[in-house]
């Protein structure tokens, strides 16, 4: 699943994108991104849809750089179960608003997902310091009440985002195509042995993917989705267990 996200491999998507290639990645892992060349800038920034987190702080100010806000060191997701995407519709909705749509599908034998009774929580934040060049994002996982096919599986966090970087060939800053279901560890870092329903664990993003998020530049991150799934999970889909909310 998912690509992990290296400085190179970002170079390369610069001048991709530059070139008109707006293509996504496949799903890999973040240590297929893993840098292998810094480049010093001024600020380390995560920025979640809509929701902020600073990575570091500090400023920059120059043509074709961001602008940052002054503040948001966390943000928390609370956990559901995963929406198959509507590629076919064969309904809609009714007033006030009409749209195509999909029957739901139910319950999927074998699918690791959480049960009526069960819950979770992500959580990102900021760690370390832009001075002591250890500036990192924290991820903590906990969830509980899963169902049985989650038992003894491995799962592991999976982010699709959108990444400004400071790293570029022709600009102070630019911005790579989408990276979509991006696993944040292959599991033999950062992710949790299912047992009894419940996981909990925490992983830094450059320990998961040593320095992909470069701890002396400018790097801006726009959460598109986040979630978890099984570590040999090698798909395109969806995440089985997903941040988000409910109405009843």
């Amino acid at each position: 699943m998912s690509p992990i996200v290296s400085r190179s491999s970002l170079r390369m998507h610069c001048l991709e994108s530059i070139n008109a290639t707006q293509q996504r990645w496949p799903a890999t892992t973040l240590r297929d991104l893993e840098p292998r060349r810094r480049r010093s800038a001024a600020v380390v920034t995560t920025v979640l849809s809509g929701l902020i987190i600073i990575c570091c702080s500090g400023g920059m100010a120059a043509a074709g750089t961001m602008v940052l806000p002054a503040k948001a060191k966390k943000m928390a997701f609370a956990m559901v179960n995963g929406l198959p995407q509507c590629t076919a519709p064969d309904t809609q909705t009714i007033t006030p608003v009409l749209f195509q749509a999909c029957s739901y599908p139910g319950p999927q034998d074998g699918l690791c997902q959480l049960t009526d009774a069960g819950s979770g929580r992500l959580v990102m934040s900021q760690t370390g310091s832009q001075k002591n060049q250890n500036q990192d994002i924290k991820v903590k996982v906990q969830l509980k009440g899963m169902n049985a096919s989650c038992e003894g599986k491995t799962l592991v966090p999976v982010l699709s985002f959108r990444l400004s970087t400071a790293v570029c060939a022709e600009s102070p800053t630019c911005i790579i195509p989408d990276l979509v279901n991006v696993k944040l560890s292959d599991g033999s870092v950062g992710g949790c042995l299912v047992n009894g329903g419940k996981c909990t664990f925490g992983l830094t993003l450059n320990t998961a993917a040593p320095e992909v998020f470069i701890r002396d530049s400018m790097s801006a991150i726009q959460i598109l989705g986040c979630g978890m799934t099984s570590s040999d999970d090698s798909s395109h889909a969806s995440p089985p267990i997903a941040c988000g909310t409910f109405l009843r």
